[in-house]
């Protein structure tokens, strides 16, 4: 069983729902899934109507027997538990300012697969290393999962983003390689 991490706030543009969603087309056996983060609103859903929608996938999910645990806000020693135990770091996200958000970084830092989406300048950020989705994609996201389950698969994606220089990609260089992405793409 591959155990899934969604550690970001509970947006609706960081694509929850989406992977919400992309779970019912997942067998229940082959996935633990650990969803961390506050409620926080965007342009499409306040931060009350992503609660409500976000609990009622959660409660579906729960009643047909999904392994899927909510953790609420995580920091320090759990948050770092729940990375070590996580096979794969899913962020679906197409949220207006993104960059390249820290819990990636975290997520490479313990050795993570990352699912995410080719939005704004992740691409640019991981050199095209990571697996990326196409935004707001239910069934591309329970297809890469899906996919994943072989260990094969799972195995040759983890070596293309070991590609991705950890030197490079640190939460000390995180300003610095931003600026440099942001000039590249003016010119």
């Amino acid at each position: 069983m591959k155990e899934i991490i969604y550690l970001n706030n509970i947006i609706y543009s960081k694509g929850i729902i989406h992977f919400m969603k992309s779970i019912f087309n997942l067998k229940k056996e082959d996935f633990s899934i650990h969803i961390c983060g506050d409620y926080i609103s965007d342009e499409y859903m306040n931060s009350n109507q992503i609660k409500i929608s976000f609990q009622n996938y959660l409660n579906k999910l729960l009643s047909l027997g999904y392994n899927i645990t909510y953790h609420g806000v995580v920091d320090g020693k759990r948050k770092n538990e729940l990375l070590r135990k996580s096979d794969i770091f899913i962020l679906p996200t197409f949220y207006k300012s993104e960059a390249c958000p820290l819990s990636i970084l975290e997520a490479l830092e313990n050795n993570l697969l990352i699912i995410t989406t080719n939005w704004k300048y992740l691409y640019d950020f991981t050199d095209g290393n990571l697996i990326y989705l196409k935004i707001k994609s239910v069934n591309e996201i329970s297809d890469q999962l899906i996919k994943l389950k072989s260990q094969s698969y799972f195995r040759e994606c983890k070596k293309k983003q070991s590609q991705i220089s950890i030197k490079k990609i640190t939460q000390r260089s995180y300003k610095k390689i931003i600026s440099s992405i942001i000039l590249k793409n003016k010119l």
